[in-house]
């Protein structure tokens, strides 16, 4: 009996019609490109360059490759930081177009008289190919070292060793056809184990991306094959397989995936779960600052002819420019067969995120989150008793505020509530933070900050203060100093810990990079000494 059943269901969306011209955004980004909300209707065309602005900071400078009538497609030349969608765009340089003939040039040109050659039909013209730049390769490879000495009784000494790379490969034979790698290998050695989870010497190898992609602008269909996260249904995590998306229009996209989970087929007692499901998405704006995403996916995972899970995922944005926006997720579940029977319901709400925040005037602005945690039954966790199963389920919801002041400084404040079925009373949370960019002079910051929380059978508090020193552009010190306790319906006492930081990070040459830091910790809990230094290429 076929036991791979997937659902999507088509969301129609009502989106403002009312259209008015204004300034360029980014509407979303790919592992290749950046989509932006203006194209040839706006005077872009391949070559154009432009800049990512997030109020007077560049955040990155883009090169349009290709471009539709009211959207293009960029890639990055330089970044400073993040790009997210609504960041304003601006151009910097519009591409050469070719240069018109002139009327009195083609007179010319026909008074001229030339001997008569015979002339042999030339094949039909041909639409030129949009150009590819050459291939281009980036990335890092870094060598990290980290020690722990233990002053304590229990002489818990602790080294680390690693190495981690990155590798992104791009335009291969002069396609949109690109590759990426990220990594990691790592030593952990103790003098002293604890538990019987842990070993002496253990190696620890993870390949966190292993992909090719191929995202043409000018085409609508996209490939992604290897170790990949899918963009559009990122809450599924990684998996090793492929993905094929479609463009089926300026606006709606949609897509199908399969392949099996690797954190499952190569660990220590391995298991075949495969996944696979499909999606459709909708991305459109309308205007200058409106912007509409939303994405329903069906997942399935099985092991053989077992189902493990099946789920229907919501995300989705609703973004006004820099004033307001909202961000949501959900997850149903789908149980059948002995989920249903375990569970007790055919349907069920998973889990559910969703944000909003709003800018009060050009320097405040406040976000409030709502989101729970509902476990879901699968193979894994299938024979786990309702009473350990239910344990760190929750309900959360949290408010901050913030706002920039004179002379470069920002505050910010925000409260929480997390509520579990299983106490009487929520747990409340507090944080505050203040930062100076400038303190007396360019270069040196102050940041301070201060967390708290309450419940009915715990409570603690943290604080960190930090002074940092920008030395060139490429170079910096910083010094923190922070200490933290805590109490526990199990600790009667009330322990007490602290530490001082010492942090350097330093530009080599043009490629090399040099990083450390030291850190003394002295409290109830820990009395050692921290040390780190990581040495890096980046090419």
């Amino acid at each position: 009996m076929k036991r791979f059943t997937l659902f999507i269901v088509v969301m129609a969306l009502l989106v403002a019609t009312t259209v008015y011209a204004g300034k360029l955004s980014v509407n979303y980004l790919s592992t290749e490109h950046v989509y932006i909300s203006g194209g040839a209707a706006d005077g872009l065309i391949a070559g154009s360059k432009l800049k990512v602005m997030r109020g007077k900071t560049v955040v990155a400078e883009l090169e349009v490759v290709f471009s539709a009538q009211h959207s293009a497609s960029c890639r990055i030349l330089t970044s400073n930081g993040t790009i997210e969608s609504g960041d304003a765009v601006v151009v910097v340089a519009e591409a050469k177009k070719p240069a018109p003939v002139h009327v009195e040039q083609k007179k010319a040109e026909k008074s001229v008289i030339a001997p008569v050659t015979p002339i042999k039909p030339s094949p039909p013209a041909m639409e030129p190919k949009r150009s590819v730049p050459g291939t281009s390769i980036d990335g890092s490879v870094a060598f990290m070292y980290s020690i722990w000495n233990d002053a304590s009784a229990a002489n818990l000494d602790y080294s680390q060793s690693a190495v981690r790379m990155s590798l992104n490969t791009r335009r291969l034979f002069g396609t949109e056809l690109a590759f990426h790698f990220r990594g990691r290998t790592r030593n952990d050695w103790r003098r002293n184990s604890f538990g019987s989870t842990t070993t002496p010497n253990d190696w620890k190898n993870q390949i966190w991306e292993f992909s090719f992609s191929y995202e043409d602008p000018s085409s609508p269909v996209k490939f992604y094959g290897g170790r990949i996260l899918p963009q559009r249904v990122s809450r599924i995590g990684y998996f090793d397989g492929l993905l094929t998306e479609v463009r089926m229009s300026e606006s709606f996209r949609a897509g199908l995936f399969g392949g099996v989970r690797p954190d499952l087929l190569y660990a220590e007692n391995p298991q075949s779960l495969s996944i696979g499901g499909g999606y459709v998405a909708l991305v459109t704006r309308a205007g200058d600052s409106l912007v509409v995403e939303q994405s329903i996916a069906g997942v399935g995972e099985y092991h053989n002819s077992v189902t493990s899970r099946e789920s229907i995922a919501l995300s989705g944005r609703l973004q006004m420019g820099n004033r307001w926006g909202i961000n949501e997720s959900m997850e149903f579940d789908i149980n059948r067969s002995w989920r249903e029977v375990r569970v007790g319901s055919s349907l069920a709400l998973s889990s559910v995120y969703v944000s909003g925040w709003m800018r009060l005037n050009r320097s405040a602005r406040v976000t409030a989150t709502y989101d729970n945690r509902t476990n879901f039954r699968t193979l894994q966790n299938r024979s786990i008793a309702d009473s350990v199963f239910d344990d760190h389920l929750y309900q959360g919801a949290r408010l901050m505020v913030e706002s920039s002041i004179p002379w470069h400084c920002r505050l910010s404040g925000s409260v929480g509530m997390r509520k579990r079925p299983d106490r009487d009373q929520p747990t409340w949370s507090w944080m505050g933070m203040f930062r100076a960019n400038k303190l007396f002079i360019d270069g040196l910051s102050f940041s301070s900050q201060a967390t708290a929380y309450n419940g009915s059978l715990e409570s603690g508090s943290m604080f960190s203060t930090s002074l940092n020193k920008s030395i060139g552009m490429a170079s910096s010190v910083g010094v923190t100093y922070g200490g933290y306790s805590y109490a526990t319906e199990a600790v009667q006492t009330r322990p007490r810990n602290n530490w001082v930081e010492l942090t350097a990070q330093t530009d080599i040459a043009r490629h090399w990079f040099l990083a450390g830091w030291l850190q003394n910790d002295f409290g109830d809990d820990m009395d050692g000494l921290r040390t780190q230094l990581e040495i890096g290429y980046r090419f």
